[in-house]
C-alpha cells in the first residue's frame, strides 16, 4: 500500500511543463502542492469576440443542430489551415461594444498551435454565388465611398462605385457595382483617370485575371 501511494499518475496525456518540485522536496498532503502543469494540446480553445450580427448570421446559415464552424490561422499562415467548431457563446451581448464573446475548439493534431498565441479567426456567415473577388489594393476611396477603375468601351477609364463585403488574404468581395466581365485596373492607378484613354495590358492568369493600363 505504501509503494502504491508513492506514485502520482497524470490524469491525462499531453505535454508537461517544467516541474514545480524536484526530488527530495517536501510536498503537502491532500494535493495542496502543484507538481507540474500538463497541456492536452491536441485541441486548442480559441477565445474571441465578434459583432453580434456576425454571430447571428453564422448561426442562421448553419444547419439546425450543427455548431457553427471556424477557420483559424497564425501570423505566418496565408490561408486558414486549422478548423474547429464553436462550443460556447456568452448568453448576452456586450452592451457597450455590441459584441459576443465566443469559444471555439480547434483541432491541433500536429501541435502547431500553442497556448497563448494570437490568431485570426474566420467565421462563415453565408455563401455568395458568382461573387466578384478583387485585389484590395485596387479599391479606392473618397468622400462618396469605395470605388474601382475599369477599362470601358474604347479603352477609356471609367469609375464604378462599389459596395464591399469581407476581405481575405489581400482580396475583397465586391457585392455590387462590378461585373465579372469588367476589366479592372489594378496597376498604374495614380496615372489612370476617369475619361482618360489607356492601352490595356492583360496580366497572365497566373498573376491575376484582371487588366491594367500599359506603362
Amino acid at each position: 500500500l505504501d509503494v502504491d501511494d508513492s506514485e502520482i499518475k497524470a490524469p491525462r496525456a499531453g505535454l508537461i511543463q517544467k516541474a514545480s518540485v524536484e526530488e527530495g522536496d517536501l510536498i503537502s498532503a491532500g494535493g495542496q502542492t502543484l507538481l507540474a502543469t500538463i497541456y492536452d494540446d491536441t485541441t486548442i480553445d480559441v477565445w474571441f469576440s465578434v459583432p453580434d450580427r456576425v454571430y447571428l448570421r453564422a448561426v442562421r446559415n448553419t444547419p439546425e443542430g450543427a455548431p457553427p464552424t471556424v477557420g483559424v490561422r497564425t501570423e505566418l499562415d496565408d490561408d486558414f489551415p486549422f478548423s474547429g467548431e464553436i462550443e460556447y457563446a456568452d448568453p448576452v451581448a456586450d452592451e457597450l461594444t455590441g459584441t459576443i464573446r465566443i469559444r471555439a475548439s480547434v483541432d491541433n493534431p500536429d501541435r502547431t498551435l500553442l497556448g497563448g498565441l494570437f490568431v485570426r479567426v474566420r467565421i462563415p456567415t453565408g455563401q455568395l454565388d458568382e461573387a466578384v473577388l478583387v485585389p484590395e489594393a485596387a479599391v479606392l476611396r473618397d468622400q462618396v465611398g469605395p470605388y474601382v477603375l475599369v477599362v470601358g468601351e474604347g479603352n477609356v477609364v471609367e469609375r464604378r462605385n462599389v459596395e464591399l463585403g469581407a476581405t481575405d488574404a489581400g482580396d475583397v468581395i465586391v457585392t455590387s457595382g462590378l461585373a465579372a466581365e469588367d476589366r479592372l485596373v489594378t496597376r498604374g492607378l495614380l496615372r489612370a483617370r476617369p475619361g482618360a484613354p489607356v492601352t490595356p495590358k492583360t496580366e497572365p492568369p497566373s498573376e491575376s485575371p484582371t487588366t491594367s493600363p500599359a506603362e
